[in-house]
């Protein structure tokens, strides 16, 4: 762990607290209080009428999503094996303690999730789930989201928008077809902050490399939580876009960007603006020798703003196949204990001072300060052997302890 303490005068980002010694201990009690949430079963077919108490009294999905939004402390259950064709826009949480789940019905029992299919073609960006601001608290979980039309605009396709400091929790969500799973509160360049805040989302997948079209979640707002999750590819985005955010920890995640698609270059993750970012223990993998698989800094050029920052970031004990890039305008990096192998190019980019002019007309200067790397495995199995490069006029870089392997292939196989 980093013990964290902004540098002064140039001296170290944190001091390691995971020296050899004895293990501690911290042991405490905690109560889970009992689901009390009134059930609302649902299934295909369901009544337009009948009180969905239980798997016997199965509602439609719009009396079933009527009664789910009449209050706080209920719990929408889809049955295993349906498919429910939606068009976005049907459930609106505004209240406490709303959940939305899956149930097993011994009448016709299933395995498989329940699929919500957007059957027709979007006019504009929808979603099947808004949590509005005022809704505490939300739950959702083990479905499956898809798309059954073909051509129209399918990244308009959504699952889930999050408006406000909600509390969520979203996990075990299947996507084989979307176009953005998660939006929260986006407010862009426009001056203010997103709402959005507390937001986890774990064990969510997108299995194919057409399954997810844009960003698994485009991050605004602060408090957000990644765990467990598996990414195949983005078609045509970062898996995670980080701007105007604070407080980011992703951990145990497997995300792929391989563009082998007729699609951009992206990354798996883009930390671009904002402050507080941690990732330990991911797999992330990206096609080489095209883009970094991790990219940390602002962005730059004419899409970019001078006024943009990035700071106080871990990059630790992840597995990264392709680059690491700390583009200008970072402050306080700290990349440690990772194992990071790219064949094509060099494992870690540090970038140096850099002018240009951004998306207002204005011209200035980025520079890299406080960057530490340490204690880092980089492997480049290639000719080109390159290993760590780094620009010119960066404020305090510290380069330690890191095992370098760079073995020319071409000797190995008497080339």
């Amino acid at each position: 762990m980093l013990r964290h303490g902004r540098p002064r005068h140039r001296q170290p980002l944190g001091e390691l607290a995971d020296r050899p010694g004895p293990p501690g201990e911290l042991r405490k009690n905690v109560t889970i209080a009992a689901d009390t949430r009134t059930k609302i079963f649902y299934k295909a077919g369901g009544s337009g009428t009948a009180s969905g108490a239980d798997s016997t009294q199965a509602v439609s999905l719009s009396r079933g999503i009527t009664l789910l939004e009449a209050g706080s402390n209920k719990k929408l259950l889809l049955r295993n094996g349906d498919k429910f064709d939606i068009s976005g826009g049907e459930i609106q949480l505004n209240n406490a303690n709303q959940m939305i789940t899956n149930y097993s019905d011994p009448a016709k029992p299933s395995n498989a999730l329940p699929i919500l299919n957007y059957n027709s073609s979007p006019s504009a960006f929808r979603w099947f789930i808004n949590v509005k601001e005022g809704c505490t608290n939300p739950y959702i979980e083990n479905l499956e989201v898809t798309r059954s039309y073909s051509g129209g605009n399918n990244i308009r396709d959504c699952f889930c928008s999050m408006n406000g400091p909600n509390n969520v929790v979203i996990q075990n969500v299947l996507f084989t077809k979307i176009g953005k799973p998660f939006t929260c509160h986006e407010v862009g360049n426009d001056g203010t902050e997103s709402k959005t805040r507390y937001v986890i989302i774990q064990n969510c997948t997108c299995p194919n490399e057409d399954s997810l079209r844009f960003n698994l979640c485009f991050v605004e707002g602060a408090d957000y939580v990644f765990l467990g999750n598996r990414v195949a590819n983005s078609v045509e985005e970062h898996v995670i876009r980080i701007s105007k955010a604070c407080r980011v920890f992703a951990a145990f995640n497997d995300f792929t960007n391989t563009q082998n698609l007729p699609d951009t270059v992206k990354t798996t993750i883009n930390a671009q603006h904002g402050t507080d970012f941690y990732f330990s223990q991911n797999r992330l993998t990206a096609r080489v020798g095209l883009a970094g698989t991790v990219q940390l800094g602002p962005l730059v050029g004419v899409n970019g703003q001078l006024s943009q920052f990035s700071r106080y970031t871990v990059l630790e004990r992840n597995t990264i196949f392709s680059m690491v890039e700390v583009v200008s305008g970072s402050e306080d990096v700290m990349v440690r204990f990772n194992y990071i192998q790219n064949d094509t190019a060099r494992c870690i980019s540090i970038e140096g001072k850099k002018t240009y002019t951004d998306s207002f007309g204005t011209t200035g200067t980025r520079v890299n300060k406080r960057v530490a790397i340490l204690n880092n495995t980089l492997v480049n199995n290639e000719k080109t052997g390159l290993l760590i490069t780094n620009g010119a006029s960066i404020d305090s870089l510290i380069i330690q302890n890191n095992l370098g392997i760079a073995l020319d292939r071409r000797k190995r196989h008497g080339l």
